[in-house]
């Protein structure tokens, strides 16, 4: 079994609105961060990893937050992304709340769980990509490294002890993740 890159969506590999509700309302807010493209093709040309993503979408498919609203938008990312040749094994969608607790949401590893369960899996180069702590979480509690992209909205973010452990890269760009994954071995 390869490494496995388990990537966040929103703040990760999208610029994420602040606002309200820091939801894409249309295509025109769609942005990839800069060298997303590049350093994900880097990492498949050289087979290196699998991909995974992994994302929260706060009530997803209530009236606050109808499909017809995400799914389009999600769909046009995805063929974006396709079209460069990135293709993701899973897409891994949580629909929950943070006040519901769900084993599927991150910081949880419900959604995942069924990769740490492969006798194969390779905890020690696989990682979890996230500017949220709930991505740091995710991967402290899959036991495995997180790459915790640096944004102004996160800089002053504690995380808890167990979670800070898991932090191998404070990255302010793709550049640096690919500077640490696309290593000399």
């Amino acid at each position: 079994m390869r490494p496995i890159l388990f990537i966040d969506r929103d703040g990760t590999l999208i610029h994420e609105p602040q606002g309200n509700d820091f939801r894409i309302r249309s295509l025109q807010q769609l942005q990839l961060l800069p060298n997303v493209i590049p350093v994900l093709q880097q990492l498949l040309i050289r087979n290196f990893y699998d991909l995974v993503l992994v994302t929260n979408q706060d009530g997803l498919g209530t009236p606050f937050y109808p499909e017809n609203d995400f799914f389009p938008i999600h769909q046009h990312l995805m063929d974006t992304l396709k079209n460069a040749g990135i293709c993701f094994v899973e897409q891994c969608i949580d629909r929950s709340y943070a006040h519901e607790q769900l084993p599927t949401r991150k910081p949880f590893t419900g959604r995942v769980q069924h990769y740490a369960n492969n006798p194969d899996f390779d905890y020690k180069n696989s990682f979890v990509i996230g500017d949220s702590p709930a991505d740091v979480g995710l991967a402290a509690n899959l036991g495995i490294g997180a790459i915790w992209l640096w944004h102004p909205y996160n800089a002053n973010t504690e995380l808890p002890p167990k979670w800070q452990q898991a932090v191998v890269l404070r990255p302010k760009s793709w550049d640096e993740i690919a500077n640490f994954l696309i290593r000399p071995i």
